[in-house]
Parts: structure tokens; C-alpha cells; sequence
């Protein structure tokens, strides 16, 4: 388990309110990382989100492959963010269990369906999110942590 990693979260917007006012004040984080191969090579759009992050907070934009090396070398307390389902999913398969993984925001497309607030799946998605859990990290659907969440077990009707 990656004791230094205090959060984990999926959403699609990254840095945003949400993230920055309530996440981060339940989950104090000297660091958050967001792990995107896209973002990671957009020099323009990962200093906007720098930029978006309050003053104090070290964000770091990796990709899969650098942040490998990135957390075996870092003890500070991190705060991971993903801007998909496929990125977490990829993340845990290589071997990190994490506490939790909390979903909070995927975007409505074809061939999703709404599960919880802000957050449509397909049925990829879901059968990723289940081996998530299989591997030993807990999966949960919330848009704030002082919201109401909702457990990965609770949908599986809907797919």
C-alpha cells in the first residue's frame, strides 16, 4: 500500500473548486500529482493548471512512465489525481494498492449511463473499476467528502 499517497480521485476536470477547497482541506497533501500522458506534453495547458493550484501546494504533471519513478522516490504526502478511469486503472494493474479511489467526475458520452452525480459509465469502465477493487483498492463515487458516497457494489445492478 503507498502509505504517502493520501487520496486518490478521478475526475476529469483535475484542478477545479471541488479539488482545491474540500478535497485538499480532508486530505492534506503537500504534493498533488496528475497523472496524464496528454497533459504531461501540453506545456501550455499544465501551466494553467499550475497556476489554478493555491499558492504553497507543489503540483506535479506525469506521465505513467515518470511517475513510477516519481513516488518510489518521494515520501511527501500526495494527493493523485487521474483524468480517467482507463489512467487509474492502468495504475493499479501495475501493482499500486492504493486505500481508495474516489470517482467524482466522468464525462456523459455514447454509450454511458448516469451512476452517480457527474459520473456517467460504460461497461468497460465499470468492469475496470471492479478489478480496481479486486486488487485490493477501495472504490467509491463522491463529489465532495462531505457529500454523501456511494460504494462500487451499490451500481452493479446497472450493468
Amino acid at each position: 500500500m503507498m502509505e504517502n499517497i493520501v487520496m486518490c480521485r478521478i475526475d476529469f476536470r483535475l484542478i477545479h473548486g471541488q479539488v482545491i477547497t474540500k478535497w485538499l482541506r480532508y486530505y492534506p497533501a503537500k504534493k498533488v500529482v496528475i497523472v496524464d500522458n496528454l497533459l504531461s506534453e501540453d506545456d501550455f495547458m499544465a501551466e494553467i493548471y499550475k497556476m489554478a493550484a493555491p499558492q504553497g501546494l507543489i503540483l506535479e504533471i506525469l506521465n505513467e512512465q515518470e511517475v513510477e519513478s516519481y513516488l518510489a522516490q518521494n515520501e511527501e504526502t500526495i494527493f493523485l489525481l487521474f483524468k480517467d478511469i482507463s489512467t487509474g486503472h492502468r495504475f493499479v494493474k501495475k501493482g499500486h494498492v492504493l486505500r481508495e479511489m474516489v470517482v467524482g467526475g466522468v464525462p456523459s458520452e455514447a454509450g454511458r449511463k448516469l451512476v452517480f452525480s457527474g459520473v456517467y459509465l460504460d461497461q468497460a469502465d465499470f468492469e475496470r473499476l471492479v478489478e480496481v477493487e479486486q486488487m485490493g483498492t477501495q472504490v467509491s463515487f463522491s463529489s465532495t467528502p462531505d457529500d454523501k458516497s456511494l460504494k462500487l457494489a451499490s451500481i452493479k445492478d446497472l450493468f
